[in-house]
């Protein structure tokens, strides 16, 4: 239940602290330098920046989750190979060449996939995404220090210019 309200004081809106949650003064009182985002998980990663959520957290709940899901369908490009593989009537074969393809994201690549899972094409999603967050982590060897930094970025519409960063934050800098 603790967990469940953490989560609830992560996404909401609001400063009101649900029963076993944690909004902005309980981060600050742990020392982080980063406090809940009022908003949408935008990735799994997001959730092992939930107060007392750790890293084997996470892990633990990687192939079993879907973050941000407004139209309820899987991801193929992004979603756990067990997910993929859970699929109803996906065979190994398929969920082998189902990873194989999905290294690319190419217009080309998305007809592969759905042709590939198209008896699953009531579960699956095979767009390209138009996004991406990004979470980068930079350990500093001279003054021992770890910057975690998450940026949001899209493809770009010039040859000279793959990627735009349309977001860019420091989330935390914390000594080792």
């Amino acid at each position: 239940q603790d967990f469940a309200a953490r989560v609830i004081d992560w996404r909401d809106a609001d400063d009101d602290v649900t029963e076993g949650g944690a909004e902005l003064q309980a981060y600050v009182a742990a020392g982080l330098s980063y406090s809940p985002r009022n908003g949408a998980f935008q990735s799994l990663d997001d959730l092992g920046f939930v107060i007392g959520v750790t890293s084997a957290d996470v892990s633990a709940l990687r192939d079993s989750i879907t973050i941000f899901n407004p139209d309820g369908k899987l991801d193929v490009y992004s979603a756990p190979s067990s997910l993929i593989a859970a699929l109803p009537g996906v065979t190994p074969a398929v969920a082998d060449q189902v990873q194989a393809v999905r290294r690319t994201r190419t217009a080309e690549t998305a007809a592969q996939l759905a042709d590939l899972l198209l008896v699953q094409s009531a579960y699956i999603s095979t767009e390209m995404p138009a996004s991406y967050r990004v979470v980068v982590v930079a350990r500093r060897e001279r003054n021992d220090r770890t910057t975690l930094v998450e940026l949001v970025m899209t493809p770009g519409i010039l040859a000279t210019a793959p990627y735009q960063i349309l977001d860019w934050r420091q989330s935390r800098t914390l000594a080792d």
